[in-house]
């Protein structure tokens, strides 16, 4: 297959279907001269009459295809002016030769059929067929219908959070003003705090990861623990308009720095993970200047990955494995060393519309992850990978889609913590027209927003919600000028469906991303919400776990029912081990065999109360020491090797330290 850059605006060879072409025109043409044109028109409806004959005479139930119902209105219309073009022209054949016979009833009457056929002609409205091509094209899924099996803390729970102080209204987005340069980083900040606390119903930034790590080593059947110190975290993060020439942000929208910089803060400041073990970066883009000033400023042995390693950032290592094996078979490709090496991943997409996906969040923010289909790294990422977009030969529901397996992959979306949708700014197409939006609560502004979730599916289903509904009802443009309402094409959540539930998956596919025999289960739970006025999803309507809940921070953008469970003790005990961002103890040798020692980081006269924990969150060792900086904890010869808490209380102070044997 030869491969072509998606920026200069080229697909591979197999795209150029009939299809296609008229797609193309239908988007090219919709609002330009031409499509005001009957010249236009007519060249536009010819190639869908064509089309839609080719494609249904030999199989007539094709004719119910979304496709086909977008090509009937064009074809309808050119019937109608062929109709009253070539009818008048004979209507006033006949007038004249019943005039030269004196017979003026009759010739009146063709008269009249001549002004009308003219009249139908030449005030027939294209547009309009443009506009029922256009509501065809849009798809309609049940409300409040869940599908698949809801993920998190508090399962298929996404958070909303909207501050439209987070952007300046004002900006013009041109040299010296662009969009990157009006983001209030301390609304930002305080948007994610708020959202932690939202997602987990916390009342600290720390108790809120902790939850959110356990719950994901829980699912992983790692224990009842938390983040460990020494664990790796990769996040992923979107900056297609870059390249190796291009380290400045221009007009195009890229990843939010101020949104990089609050997850750090977070992990950093409130939960202590040390600097050098985080990677953060798009692997085969690079790491641009605004997110450089901003972030290594402050955190400089973080690793900042990128594909060239110029500037002090660090080139990424690639996985000599081939580990991501798409089902349909066709392709393998290797992945980031640092991906491989991470214990979590934060997958932190832009909010967009796409030229060929439709949309662009979560699933599609790892087309930045895979190699080439030559597997080398000096071609951007999976340029190759748009054969099963919806926007050709796959344009109906049912069909394999490479962005299950990025959801399924277990170094992918199954090792995602937290799903981060940066959607401070929107953008039009693949490459990020900054829009205003026009759907409450935006009215006309920027969208100001971060969408969070543990759950990969919720999350892109509710994204896609904001996104349908904002391109159906107002115009939005890509970086040309042209207009686009790509998230209105059928198909476009195909793909969350059979993420959600194997019951929509094609007939010849079994999702196994790692190609080890594992077929992927449920990824989280899809639905569509009641209406873009409430915003509600069936969680928010009955208060009973099982669907989507859209939280929103403030809590008044979207009325929710509290969900009747709590989820604490299926998950651990709160009382039995701290949370973390509390005083860290010195314990060594670490790891220990038969004892270890702690060094108490205060002076203390008072009794010690020693308490171990297994990663069950069940206490394996308690005893109680005489006051002293120093206690050795020994006779500890008959507990397993693994990872373990330790947990000292003194004087109504609780300290905390992770330990391994």
């Amino acid at each position: 297959m030869t491969k072509k850059k998606k920026e200069e605006g080229f697909y591979p060879s197999s795209f150029f279907s009939i299809k296609l072409i008229m797609k193309k025109l239908y988007y090219r043409l919709k609002e330009s001269k031409l499509s005001s044109s009957k010249v236009g028109f007519i060249i536009i409806s010819i190639v869908a009459t064509l089309w839609f004959l080719i494609r249904v005479i030999p199989k007539p139930s094709r004719a119910t295809y979304p496709c086909m119902r977008a090509a009937a209105p064009f074809m309808s219309g050119l019937v109608i002016y062929l109709l009253s073009l070539f009818g008048g022209r004979s209507a006033f054949i006949q007038f004249k030769k019943s005039w030269s016979k004196a017979n003026y009833t009759v010739a009146f009457g063709f008269l009249l059929l001549t002004i009308s056929a003219f009249v139908l002609f030449f005030g027939y409205n294209s547009n309009y067929s443009f506009a029922l091509s256009k509501n065809s094209l849009k798809v309609s899924d049940p409300a409040n219908t869940p599908i698949g099996t809801a993920i998190g803390y508090y399962p298929g729970r996404v958070v909303w959070a909207y501050d439209s102080d987070a952007t300046d209204e004002n900006c013009k987005n041109s040299a010296g003003d662009y969009w990157y340069q009006n983001t209030d980083v301390d609304v930002v900040i305080k948007m994610l705090d708020d959202a932690i606390l939202s997602l987990t119903n916390s009342t600290t930034v720390s108790e809120g990861w902790d939850k959110l790590f356990r719950d994901f080593n829980i699912r992983h059947e790692k224990g009842k623990i938390g983040y460990q110190p020494g664990e790796k975290i990769v996040i992923k993060i979107n900056t297609t308009n870059t390249s190796e020439t291009q380290y400045d942000y221009g007009a195009r929208m890229d990843a939010t720095p101020e949104v990089l910089y609050a997850v750090l803060r977070q992990l950093i400041v409130d939960i202590g993970v040390k600097e050098e073990d985080i990677t953060a970066g798009d692997p085969y883009r690079c790491f641009a200047n605004p997110l450089w000033d901003l972030c290594h400023a402050e955190f400089p042995n973080v690793h900042y990955i990128d594909g060239y390693g110029k500037y002090g950032r660090e080139q990424t290592l690639i996985s000599p494995v081939e580990s991501l094996v798409f089902s349909d078979k066709q392709y393998k490709s290797r992945l980031p060393q640092a991906y491989m090496d991470a214990a979590y991943m934060i997958n932190i997409p832009t909010m967009k519309s796409h030229s060929s996906g439709g949309i662009s969040l979560t699933a599609k923010n790892h087309q930045g992850s895979v190699l080439d289909s030559d597997q080398t790294a000096d071609s951007q990422s999976a340029s190759f990978l748009h054969y099963d977009f919806p926007d050709a030969d796959h344009d109906a529901m049912g069909q394999y889609r490479h962005l299950v397996d990025y959801m399924g992959h277990k170094k992918l979306g199954g090792n995602t913590v937290l799903f981060l949708v940066d959607a401070i700014w929107s953008g039009t197409d693949w490459s990020g027209a900054v829009e205003k939006w026009g759907m409450a609560p935006f009215n006309d502004d920027y969208t100001s927003s971060l969408f969070l979730s543990q759950d990969g599916v919720a999350i892109e289903s509710v994204c896609y919600d904001f996104l349908y509904y904002e391109y159906s009802e107002n115009t939005h443009r890509n970086p040309g000028n042209v207009v686009c309402d790509f998230p209105l094409w059928p198909a476009i959540d195909d793909y969350i469906l059979q993420a959600a539930s194997s019951a929509y998956w094609p007939e010849n596919i079994q999702y196994d991303p790692e190609g080890d025999g594992t077929i992927m289960k449920s990824l989280g739970v899809h639905e569509h919400w009641n209406n873009a006025v409430y915003k509600e999803y069936s969680d928010n309507l009955t208060g009973i776990s099982g669907g989507v809940n859209l939280v929103s921070v403030p809590a008044t953008l979207v009325q929710t029912k509290s969900v009747d469970y709590d989820p604490i003790p299926s998950h651990f005990d709160i009382s039995s081990i701290v949370q973390l961002g509390q005083n860290r103890l010195h314990v060594y040798p670490n790891p220990f065999k038969e004892h270890f020692n702690v060094t108490l980081p205060i002076k203390n006269n008072q009794p010690v109360k020693v308490e171990i924990y297994d990663i069950a969150a069940k206490c394996v060792y308690s005893n109680q020491y005489n006051g002293n900086e120093l206690i050795t904890v020994d006779h500890l010869d008959g507990l397993s090797s693994g990872i373990y808490v330790v947990k000292l209380t003194v004087g109504g102070l609780t300290y905390t330290a992770s330990v391994s044997k």
